[in-house]
């Protein structure tokens, strides 16, 4: 009888801890993790992590990570950078506000489909805390972590470039584990085709 057994695959964890010379890259990959720009954009990678702005700069306001097969998104550690956003008090604007917004954007894709999205506003700290993301980040082809603006209001406006900005740490994926029953039909195809040429060997023998 064939007894097969599946434990939790490892996560894997990048954590910017390999940046070399150059922190502009295109692509950067840790621990079976790869992170990408956009098009036209760079990582602004700073030992040990990574800086996202929505302007002012050829820095990437997003970064897309992946692994070599399917994965579940666990967590990452995010650092809140600032806001520049001003808001008028009342329609004369005699005073302002300096708000925060809704700004981190979290989307995991299975190929083209998007399947789960998170948008949430950092905070007007400065303290690092961490990012749990649940069962809708599970079995993803994608993940990608991006800063955006505000939405549009007659009485905001972004007074600096970037609007807001925040660095990434300790980006934690899971590989999906193969399921033992695809391991199992594996198993018995070569189980069959030992019997095949054994088979075959005891007739020519005969």
């Amino acid at each position: 009888m064939l007894v097969a057994a599946t434990s939790a695959a490892e996560a894997a964890v990048m954590t910017f801890g390999n940046v070399g010379p150059d922190p502009f890259l295109t692509s950067y990959t840790e621990d079976g993790i790869t992170a990408t720009a956009p098009v036209n954009q760079d990582l602004y990678l700073i030992s040990p992590h990574l800086h996202l702005d929505n302007g002012g700069s050829p820095h990437a306001d997003r970064a897309t990570f992946s692994m070599a097969g399917a994965f579940d998104a666990v967590s990452f550690l995010l650092e809140p950078n600032g806001f520049a956003y001003e808001m008028c008090d009342t329609n004369q604007c005699n005073s302002f506000s300096y708000p925060s917004f809704p700004n981190v954007l979290v989307q995991g894709y299975r190929g083209a489909s998007l399947v789960a999205s998170l948008l949430f506003d950092m905070g007007k700290g400065t303290t690092p805390y961490t990012v749990s993301l649940g069962t809708p980040f599970a079995n993803l082809s994608s993940l990608t972590i991006g800063v955006v603006y505000p939405a549009p209001n007659p009485l905001g406006q972004c007074v600096d470039s970037p609007c807001s900005h925040f660095s990434v740490d300790d980006v934690t994926l899971a590989p999906v584990p193969v399921p033992a029953t695809a391991g199992l039909a594996g198993l018995g195809l070569v189980l069959l085709g030992a019997a095949g040429w054994r088979r075959k060997k005891t007739h020519a023998e005969g």
